[in-house]
């Protein structure tokens, strides 16, 4: 299933108007504590990670390769969404943690 849409809180919506090929890394997955982003380079990357209601549980910044601390939310699916800086394109992704 490709997410084409990312319906947020409040009604936003997300529209993957670009994508971020395969610029990045994105792993492991499922995960258990730490997500590993891997990006090209020195490019900056914003963050948003998402419930399964739409909450934002975790947000930042990462320059070229960083990690993401997952480790003290609770077992399910959640929403990644990564947006390239200089450019605005984004990447959705679906991580479960375990």
């Amino acid at each position: 299933m490709v997410l084409s849409e990312l319906k947020l809180k409040r009604g936003l919506t997300s529209r993957l108007a670009k994508v971020i090929d395969d610029k990045i890394k994105i792993f492991p997955n499922p995960v258990i504590d730490r997500l590993i982003i891997e990006g090209e380079g020195a490019i900056t990357y914003s963050y948003v990670v998402y419930n399964q209601v739409g909450n934002q549980v975790a947000s930042g910044i990462i320059t070229g390769k960083g990690k993401i601390d997952l480790e003290k939310l609770e077992f399910g699916f959640y929403i990644l969404r990564l947006v390239e800086t200089s450019n605005a394109s984004e990447r959705i992704h679906k991580i479960l943690k375990l």
